[in-house]
């Protein structure tokens, strides 16, 4: 297929508004996924970010702009990337299958060929993170482990299922672990509640991210909102799911 776009600064894509006569709010639609600006410029579209910041997307033609919008896969990385950017997505939305991949992570770094979903082993993985964190060594693919081995010790504990929440970064679509809590109605997210309460010790940690109150997206606030979002059961088949465009 040949190439049909441009990427361009944001310093060009003014310079291409101020020729066209063309201001900040004169753009023709607004993305309702990552919310970038669409501006038409006699037979091309102009996209920018909704922060009018970072790298734009000058499309020869509206066609061209859809066949990326349709596929979600835009020719820009997102920047400032979130910790879920960093791995595979068909991992992360179905961590109720994938989150094995993280306890044979920890088994390795630890050399402990115990490491299990468990208090015990929840245990060795933090004060792991903890010590690496202390040697500023943390790194990201740490803190995904963390979340998919403490996420399901926390799923069994809390009767709960794994979900996942589509989000959008400045350009593409990433998905966020969550544990569906049915008697609250929200979707947990695993990361806020693991980090929240990183700085503690060991016992305090624990007590609070399974005690605490929890926050979360509720269910009907994600329809309202229409985000995209998924529950699956402890079978690993979708059970709940919502697409909304």
């Amino acid at each position: 297929m040949e190439k049909c776009f441009k990427v361009i600064t944001m310093d060009q894509a003014d310079d291409i508004l101020n020729k066209n006569a063309l201001k900040a709010n004169d753009f023709s639609f607004q993305l309702q996924t990552n919310y970038a600006y669409m501006f038409e410029i006699d037979e091309k579209w102009l996209l920018i970010p909704n922060h009018f910041d970072g790298d734009c997307i000058l499309f020869d033609s509206f066609e061209c702009y859809d066949n990326f919008y349709k596929n979600e896969t835009f020719p820009v990385e997102n920047n400032a990337k979130d910790i879920f950017e960093y791995e595979d997505s068909e991992i992360l939305k179905r961590m109720d299958i994938h989150y094995p991949k993280y306890i044979e992570y920890f088994k390795k770094a630890l050399n402990d060929s115990t490491i299990a979903v468990n208090k015990e082993s929840i245990k060795k993985c933090f004060l792991y993170l903890k010590e690496k964190d202390a040697n500023r060594k943390l790194v990201t693919i740490d803190g995904i482990a963390f979340v998919g081995v403490f996420g399901e010790y926390f799923r069994q504990e809390k009767g709960g299922k794994w979900a996942y929440i589509k989000r959008y970064g400045q350009y593409n679509p990433y998905y966020e672990p969550h544990i569906y809590i049915e008697a609250e109605g929200k979707l947990i997210s695993v990361y806020n509640t693991v980090f929240r309460f990183f700085d503690e010790k060991f016992e305090k940690f624990m007590h609070n991210t399974m005690t605490w109150g929890f926050t979360g997206s509720r269910l009907s606030s994600l329809e309202r909102d229409k985000i995209e979002y998924k529950i699956f059961d402890a079978t690993n088949n979708a059970q709940d799911s919502l697409r909304l465009e």
